[in-house]
C-alpha cells in the first residue's frame, strides 16, 4: 500500500488482489456494533465473547463502548456501495469485548488470546496506548497524543 498525499493509506492498489476473504480478525477492544450496517454481514456474532468470562457477547456494553466498532469499519467495513469501505472488506470479525479498565485487565487480556487463538483468528487487533493513565487507574487506552515529546522521542529510537 502506498501512503495518499495529506494521509491516509491508498488500499485500492491492493484490492483486485486482496479483500480480506478468509482471514479472521478478532478484535479485543469495547465491542463491535451488532446492528452497524456496514459490518453486520462480516461480523461473527456466535463466536463473540466477553473477555472477562468468555461467556457470549461481544456487543458494547456502555454508551460510550464506541471505539472497537470504528476500529471494526477501518479493518472491514463491507464493500457493499454503502457507507464506508474497510481495508479488508471480505474479512471476518470476532469482537472480544472488555471494559479496558485496569481492574481485571491482566485476565482480560489472556483470555482474550486465548479465545482468539480457540477460533483460528488470523489477526487480533488490539488498540493498545501509551499513556500515564494506566499506572493511576485512569481509563488508559486510546490516550495517546502525538504532539508529546516522549512520545515523539520513543518514536525516533
Amino acid at each position: 500500500m502506498v501512503p495518499v498525499p495529506g494521509g491516509g493509506i491508498n488500499t485500492f492498489t491492493v484490492w483486485p488482489e486482496y479483500t480480506g476473504r478468509g482471514v479472521r480478525i478478532a478484535i479485543f477492544d469495547q465491542g463491535i456494533d451488532q446492528n452497524h450496517p456496514d459490518l453486520n454481514n462480516n461480523l461473527a456474532i456466535s463466536l463473540g465473547r466477553n473477555a472477562t468470562n468468555l461467556q457470549s457477547g461481544g456487543a458494547p456494553v456502555r454508551l460510550s463502548d464506541t471505539h472497537g466498532t470504528m476500529v471494526a469499519g477501518i479493518l472491514a467495513a463491507e464493500r457493499d456501495g454503502a457507507g464506508i469501505v474497510g481495508v479488508a472488506y471480505n474479512a471476518s470479525l470476532v469482537s472480544i469485548y472488555s471494559p479496558l479498565q485496569l481492574a481485571g485487565m491482566p485476565r482480560d487480556i489472556v483470555n482474550a488470546y486465548r479465545y482468539a487463538m480457540s477460533v483460528s483468528a488470523d489477526i487480533i487487533n488490539d488498540s493498545w496506548g501509551f499513556a500515564s493513565g494506566f499506572s493511576s487507574g485512569l481509563t488508559w487506552a486510546f490516550y495517546d497524543n502525538f504532539n508529546r515529546p516522549l512520545l515523539r522521542n520513543r518514536e525516533r529510537h
